[in-house]
């Protein structure tokens, strides 16, 4: 670690010593995108093995990526990194979005309705002080605006169309996409 003078730049520096650089690579994820970060990152080091002849074995970079990948995801996400058949292959495989799909629906049921503490953690560091008790009162509030809605909407269906089974029919499947849309983006 040499100091350096108020006339070279940071930059100035780095260039003058291109030939330190092949000798390290930097790991670097951004938790809200972490999937798509974790492919670009890869496809990056594979593009600078390439260009600037750097003796990595492919594969090692590969596996490191995927369970550097996996680690993060795991931990803030609570499941296996997306989009692992790119990682290994550099290709979108059928299977790995398949695969994509069962792991975006535990995330979806686990950060929305599991994990509660976890994320009372999260919000706590992020400075948004918000429980899981003021999210659960206000999951219960709208409940009960949820199955006035239905009420209301069955009670204009039988209303107008003589039938209880238009607004069961209409009814129920309008409440449960509120609630959908509740759990999804946390409204």
């Amino acid at each position: 670690h040499k100091t350096i003078s108020k006339d070279e730049t940071y930059a100035e520096r780095l260039v003058q010593n291109l030939d330190k650089l092949g000798q390290f690579f930097l790991r670097v994820n951004c938790i809200d995108s972490l999937d798509r970060t974790n492919s670009f990152l890869l496809m990056y080091y594979q593009h600078l093995n390439q260009t600037q002849h750097i003796n990595l074995d492919i594969n090692d970079l590969k596996q490191n990526f995927l369970i550097t990948g996996n680690i993060c995801s795991k931990q803030y996400a609570s499941s296996e990194a997306m989009k692992q058949d790119f990682t290994l292959s550099g290709k979108r495989t059928t299977s790995g979005k398949l695969k994509d799909l069962g792991i975006w629906f535990t995330r979806l049921i686990r950060n929305n309705l599991c994990d509660g503490v976890e994320m009372d953690g999260y919000r706590l560091v992020q400075k948004e002080f918000r429980t899981q008790k003021e999210v659960q009162l206000s999951f219960q509030w709208f409940f009960w605006v949820m199955l006035a809605v239905t009420a209301a909407i069955e009670t204009v269906c039988y209303y107008f169309g003589g039938d209880r089974k238009i607004g069961l029919m209409w009814g129920m499947p309008f409440a449960m996409s509120l609630l959908f849309l509740v759990i999804l983006f946390g409204f």
